[in-house]
């Protein structure tokens, strides 16, 4: 007998759809068009909200377990090598951002396989895609891991460049940084699709739970490689290659258990149903998206740096504050995705238009009015912000001068955050649309253009100094959620009859 839709998912995935029984309701009181209307009763909206909120929370816990930890990371290498700190932190640094772009251009694997497997109606369908997401992975993984190894101290002088902390030592940190964690890139790729798998699932636990005994066994590590082996950065390195490994092999126990990959090793040998590959892979133009987000981001920090330490000091401090609070909303960006792309799965069109746009909706909503209370809460202490992470033990003057930096900046960043906040979560809903990546990476394509030249033409040509940089960076929030927006706003049915279309 067929398994029922409802027997592929794993315990803690029902737990979570239970509490939304009464949103969700059974595939046959949709098909008989009960809960066709696009306004929800008190009742449902409750289960809406509960449903959103268990999805959300675990999910932003599991993206604030990595930045703590690689926190703890930082100054386990800063007090354990301290008579070499700098050079020491300056070669990780260095080496992290080698491994950021390397794996951000293959994010596209986790955004598209959320509405995959959440659109999967029955459990080989399941397996196929998720089959094919994993081997994708691990062969662009390996590929990833070999260059890396063997092209360390070419990459490493690439990213370094001719900044004055290219010493020596620090390139040699660099490169053993990239050489000890190389290995672990197939399991990095792997966790993007195992955790996707999950949350296409609504199982935002079980990534959680790999996320942490992955960064309790990277601190674990850390202090037995460093100290007791004295290994140093390499030692570093390792440990977290190592704790990859335990979040990859945590992610297959549970999609094994799910029956959402197969039992079989043989399976794992063979190439998939060729339009399963090709459904996954058709997402890399994904890539031309996250390239164009780091290129105006990697092109602002450079400016930044030209106009001095005081001045990049401030964008970092704006910067990380504006990363710390995106956090929470990558959270429901993610849930909206999953929300998004399980109700695109209902055969009929008309139902699922109405359906998925509620659930967008009500996500937007909670998007707008967390970014509203950010924002509030940045505009208000902006001043006590930037204290936190200025020392007033210096100079007078120059803690004088760099408040007067950061404190305009986060003001900036309060105003423009409910933007912010509707941009992340368009950006989650749009990604349950395999049929709207093209659009979304070239309208992220030119939004990224038309905010590298403000940043130039606000610093060379208008002379707007710092405050042209950061304008210009927010240009590319401004220009991308005018793209989003207005698609979303007017061209929702077309983007369900595609999708629709596609998929028959």
């Amino acid at each position: 007998m067929r398994p029922r839709r409802a027997d592929l998912v794993v315990p803690s995935v029902r737990a979570s759809q239970d509490s939304g029984a009464e949103f969700r309701d059974d595939d046959a009181r949709k098909n008989e068009g009960l809960l066709e209307k696009t306004s929800l009763d008190g009742l449902e909206q409750d289960s809406l909200r509960r449903e959103i909120w268990d999805l959300a929370l675990p999910t932003l816990l599991t993206l604030i377990v990595e930045p703590l930890m690689t926190l703890v990371d930082t100054i386990l290498i800063a007090r354990i090598l301290s008579w070499d700190a700098v050079a020491a932190l300056s070669g990780v640094g260095v080496a992290s951002v080698c491994f950021k772009f390397a794996f951000a251009l293959f994010n596209f694997l986790a955004v598209s396989l959320i509405p995959l497997t959440a659109e999967a109606t029955n459990e080989r369908d399941k397996q196929q895609v998720v089959l094919a997401a994993v081997q994708l992975a691990v062969i662009c993984g390996t590929l990833v891991g070999a260059v890396l190894f063997g092209f360390a101290p070419q990459i490493v002088n690439w990213f370094a460049g001719t900044a004055d902390l290219s010493s020596a030592s620090m390139r040699q940190y660099a490169i053993d940084y990239i050489r000890y964690r190389a290995f672990g890139a197939p399991f990095v790729l792997f966790g993007y699709v195992a955790s996707a798998a999950c949350r296409g699932m609504q199982d935002t636990r079980s990534p959680l739970l790999a996320s942490i005994a992955s960064n309790v066994t990277n601190l674990g590590l850390d202090v037995l490689l460093m100290t007791t082996f004295g290994m140093g950065v390499a030692g570093a390195s390792l440990a977290t290659g190592i704790s990859q490994g335990v979040l990859a092999a945590v992610l297959l126990a549970t999609l094994l258990k799910a029956r959402v990959l197969p039992g079989s090793w043989r399976s794992y040998l063979t190439i998939v149903d060729a339009r399963r590959f090709a459904a996954v892979a058709e997402s890399g133009v994904l890539s031309v998206r996250t390239f164009s987000i780091l290129f105006t981001q990697t092109l602002a920090g450079l400016f930044a740096t030209r106009l001095g330490s005081a001045a990049m000091a401030a964008y970092s401090v704006a910067r990380q504050v504006w990363l710390f609070q995106s956090i929470a909303l990558d959270a429901l960006a993610i849930t909206a995705t999953s929300l998004v792309s399980r109700e695109l799965g209902l055969e009929k069109q008309k139902l699922a238009r109405q359906r998925a746009k509620v659930v967008s909706d009500a996500v937007l909503r909670w998007a707008v009015l967390i970014g509203a209370a950010l924002g509030a809460a940045t505009f208000i202490g902006a001043e006590q912000i930037a204290r936190m992470f200025i020392s007033t033990s210096s100079d007078a003057m120059a803690t004088a001068e760099a408040l007067q930096n950061v404190i305009p900046l986060l003001r900036v960043a309060a105003v423009l955050q409910p933007l912010a906040a509707l941009v992340f979560v368009l950006d989650g809903i749009f990604a349950s649309f395999t049929t709207e990546y093209n659009y979304v990476s070239a309208s992220v394509l030119v939004a990224g253009m038309i905010a590298s030249g403000t940043i130039v033409a606000g610093v060379v040509w208008l002379k707007r100094g710092l405050m042209g940089v950061w304008l210009g960076f927010n240009v590319l929030m401004l220009g991308r959620a005018s793209a989003l927006g207005l698609r979303y706003a007017f061209g929702w049915k077309q983007m369900v009859r595609k999708h629709h279309e596609a998929k028959s």
